[in-house]
């Protein structure tokens, strides 16, 4: 946020790739993952009085985390195509790493 405050040009030039073509689509998944379903899930009450819903969005969100990560550490700059395969899963899968 504060780099689009700053309105910095060459600050942006990483943001751009990640918000147009073939990435634009991931980006937008990327907002409802985690900031629209979320919010609209656990705006009322009563979700939130629920252990299945809290965990749910829960596992959600946690999926948006790595969603989100994914988004910024792949390649968009060098103009790829998003492509997820053992290279992007495998960390997630990986017991040692978590420790």
């Amino acid at each position: 946020m504060l780099i689009w405050y700053a309105n910095k040009p060459d600050e942006i030039v990483y943001f751009i790739p990640r918000v147009t073509g073939w990435w634009l689509p991931l980006f937008l998944l990327n907002v409802g993952i985690n900031w629209v379903i979320p919010c609209c899930v656990l705006i009322r009450r009563e979700p939130k009085r629920r252990p299945a819903v809290l965990a749910t969005v829960s596992l959600l969100l946690l999926a948006g985390r790595w969603f989100d990560l994914y988004l910024h550490v792949d390649l968009p700059a060098l103009g790829s195509r998003p492509a997820i395969g053992c290279a992007e899963i495998g960390p997630a899968l990986d017991r040692k790493s978590a420790v």
